[in-house]
């Protein structure tokens, strides 16, 4: 049940985002339309979440990208903001926590490594 409702919330507002952005300028400032392979990405990141996520709240920048967000409080947030090759861009906030601090701090230093010595990219 909780997968619909993700698919169901998700999946439609990320397609209400989608139609209202597609289009250069849609925020009356210049912004850059949402591409398809854009729509797609984040469609494709949506379906890769876990069962059991809570459906974000979806919008789009001005870049043309899309953000995915998770409010609990001002001080507890996760932005993930998806381009169109599929980049994730993200920042988290929480208060500071004992336990959570020493598992945050093992997935930066994780994710640091991956990002010192990156998988071969093809050219």
């Amino acid at each position: 049940m909780e997968r619909c409702l993700l698919e169901i919330r998700g999946i439609n507002e990320l397609y209400h985002v989608y139609e209202g952005c597609r289009q250069a300028n849609w925020d009356g400032f210049g912004a850059a339309p949402v591409s398809v392979r854009t729509f797609q990405s984040a469609y494709e990141f949506l379906e890769a979440l876990p069962l059991g996520t809570p459906a974000p709240s979806i919008g789009a920048e001005p870049d043309g990208h899309i953000t995915l967000e998770w409010h609990h409080s001002p001080r507890r947030s996760l932005s993930v903001g998806v381009s169109p090759e599929s980049d994730l861009h993200y920042a988290a906030g929480w208060p500071a926590e004992k336990p959570a601090q020493k598992i945050i701090a093992q997935q930066i230093a994780a994710a640091a490594g991956k990002a010192h010595h990156p998988p071969h990219e093809p050219a």
